[in-house]
């Protein structure tokens, strides 16, 4: 009777939530602009499956007691972001649901409150974009947590030998975040013994403009992340770590645009007292 409907806006009194919205009708005949359309949206969803396809994805639906998530099962390298062997979580840039500590207990989060949450920006646009290479929001919107690793760290891997070193292992938990974890997620490292902590947090605030003390270096390349799973990135796939041969102290875990993960759990070689001095001893060679 209207001549067709291509958009409908839903007004509801005086605010609260909806969980679904279904409409039924007799739709109209593909045009070359809407096929072309079609063809950029399957683009994109093969480009997003790309990038998830980077990650295994354990959901914890599929979990138990017989089969539990992969952070439950014993790995040959410490999870040295782990309050269990002296991570921190040191600063966020929002703490409206939670705070960073959370984020490296040594066990799975009871619900949502016991992982970091942020507010919703006030400032996302009304329609989302989405880049056409990466098929993630083409968004400046984001949040970030700073963790301090324990047991001094991540040692750098010495040469091109085959010696042990750097971050080997991250897993990005969202467990109980089924609607409103992050779209994607990235991690900065930075490698500061001898640096305070105030002054790292406070370089991950600034923006990177190079005139920082502190070199925050690409860990983990920002990728897509899914409702109440395990995300498990290996270094040795090749794909999503990278600079992961590099010594870490620091990591800055950015979430785009806003929303809550469980867990981050950072594994590699730590840093030892002879390691240490391997290091001096080296830089002086």
């Amino acid at each position: 009777d209207v001549g067709g409907v291509t958009h409908i806006r839903l007004n509801y009194y005086p605010d609260g939530g909806v969980a679904r919205m279904k409409i039924w009708g007799y739709p109209v005949h593909s045009s070359s602009s809407t096929l072309a359309n079609n063809s950029q949206q399957t683009s994109l969803r093969q480009n997003h499956a790309a990038i998830a396809a980077a990650s295994t994805i354990h959901p914890h639906s599929l979990t138990s007691s017989t089969t539990p998530p992969p952070s439950s099962k014993r790995y040959h390298q410490p999870e040295l972001s782990s309050v269990l062997h002296g991570g921190k979580g040191l600063a966020c840039s929002n703490k409206h649901y939670g705070v960073p500590s959370n984020l490296i207990r040594t066990t799975l989060g009871v619900d949502m409150g016991d992982g970091w949450e942020t507010a919703r920006h006030p400032h996302r646009p009304a329609v989302i974009t989405k880049d056409p290479v990466t098929g993630l929001q083409d968004t400046p919107l984001m949040d970030w947590a700073v963790l301090k690793l324990g047991m001094g760290g991540v040692v750098e891997k010495v040469g091109h030998s085959d010696s042990k070193g750097g971050v080997e292992r991250i897993i990005i938990d969202t467990r109980h975040f089924k609607g409103n974890f992050p779209e994607s997620v990235s991690i900065d490292a930075c490698c500061c013994s001898n640096l305070s902590d105030d002054v790292v947090c406070a370089s991950a605030a600034a923006d990177n403009n190079g005139s920082s003390v502190v070199e925050w270096f690409p860990l983990l390349k920002r990728t897509a992340l899914s409702a109440d799973a395990e995300h498990e990135f290996l270094r040795d796939d090749g794909k999503m770590i990278v600079n992961g041969s590099r010594g870490v102290t620091h990591v800055r875990v950015s979430i785009y645009p806003d929303g809550g993960l469980s867990r981050v759990r950072i594994y590699g070689h730590p840093l030892s007292k002879k390691d240490s001095n391997e290091e001096r001893l080296i830089s002086h060679l």
